[in-house]
């Protein structure tokens, strides 16, 4: 249980120091352009989606807490 909580907490850290760093990815998103018997015809259409300050934050927080906690259950 412990080591489960340390790593969750862990990757929580390092999430939200990634996205503190880097608050926004990019991803393509298929669009239909064209569809005429049965040829179709697709563009990739770039989209930009933003981490929320809120979620950054809120994912550092979590992270430390759970790792202050593994390191209590270890203290027992």
């Amino acid at each position: 249980m412990r080591e489960l909580t340390n790593i969750v907490g862990i990757i929580l850290i390092v999430f939200g120091v990634a996205t503190l760093g880097y608050q926004h990815f990019t991803h393509s998103v298929p669009e239909k352009a064209i569809e005429k018997n049965h040829v179709k015809a697709c563009l990739e259409i770039p989209k930009k989606s933003i981490f929320p300050p809120f979620f950054e934050g809120s994912a550092l927080v979590a992270g430390v807490i759970l790792v202050v906690i593994a390191k209590m259950i270890n203290k027992k």
